[in-house]
């Protein structure tokens, strides 16, 4: 295996990922959507020091496994630079019917804005629970 040098604990790593579906459910029970065009967010507490992503694409996004996989790994992408500010909590996207139209310059611009408004959200939640 290859390392690159500089990128060690930036990875995607297993500790990182959303694996059960059990883990998936407590997302969306938690119901704290953020929404923003043809993609949501869904934010929960998770009780543990590290930030946790799950991604979903079907197939209803795109017939393509291609656009399908670019929108993963954007995805995984943003969740790399900003899985620092949401450590507790654990993340799922959801693309809808239109996101892989978007080019990278659109989907990137709409994945920020997602992780920004999920980044306010954390940092509330963070304070209130240090207010208790």
């Amino acid at each position: 295996m290859i390392r690159v040098r500089g990128t060690r604990g930036h990875g995607f790593g297993k500790q990182h990922r959303l694996l059960a579906g059990s883990d998936f459910k407590r997302v969306f029970k938690a119901r704290r959507k953020i929404a923003a065009g043809p993609a949501a967010l869904y934010v929960g507490e998770n009780r543990l020091d590290t930030c946790r992503l799950g991604v979903t694409v079907s197939k209803k996004v795109s017939r393509k496994a291609v656009q399908r996989n670019r929108i993963k790994r954007l995805v995984r992408e943003h969740f790399r630079r900003h899985r620092a500010a949401l450590d507790g909590f654990d993340v799922v996207f959801i693309a809808f019917n239109g996101c892989a139209e978007l080019d990278n310059g659109r989907l990137n611009a709409l994945l920020g804005r997602l992780w920004h408004k999920a980044e306010k959200k954390a940092k509330n939640k963070a304070k209130t629970r240090c207010a208790n």
